[in-house]
């Protein structure tokens, strides 16, 4: 009976680790997309207008949207497709399905993104 607890256990684990390795590529495009599409606006420090805006709202620690926890996916998603504020839509066009839940993952999780880099 326990060498097929073992077995089971042993033949789920790479599973396991798969999808945690998926997860983290998936962070790791989602830093690409945030990198190419949204830190000219969002990235920390003077010149990043939307960072300026929230810091001056929100205050400072507000400002960084990458890893606050207050962020859920689905309001990053909802965000980005329709705008807030000063912030325009982006349509599927500009950041595919795919790639908006990718950025959503490494907004919400960004130390998945430095886990998938070797």
């Amino acid at each position: 009976m326990m060498r097929r607890v073992a077995i089971v256990m042993l033949s789920i684990l790479p599973l396991a680790v798969g999808v945690s390795a998926a997860q983290a590529g998936d962070a790791a495009r989602g830093q690409q997309v945030f990198d190419t599409r949204c830190v000219f606006c969002h990235g920390e420090g003077l010149g990043h207008p939307a960072w300026q805006l929230l810091a001056l709202k929100k205050g400072k620690d507000k400002a960084e949207i990458v890893g606050r926890s207050d962020l859920t996916p689905a309001y990053i998603k909802q965000v980005v497709r329709n705008g807030y504020i000063e912030m325009p839509p982006f349509r599927a066009s500009e950041i595919s399905n795919a790639d908006l839940d990718a950025l959503a993952d490494y907004i919400t999780h960004p130390g998945a993104a430095s886990d998938a880099k070797p």
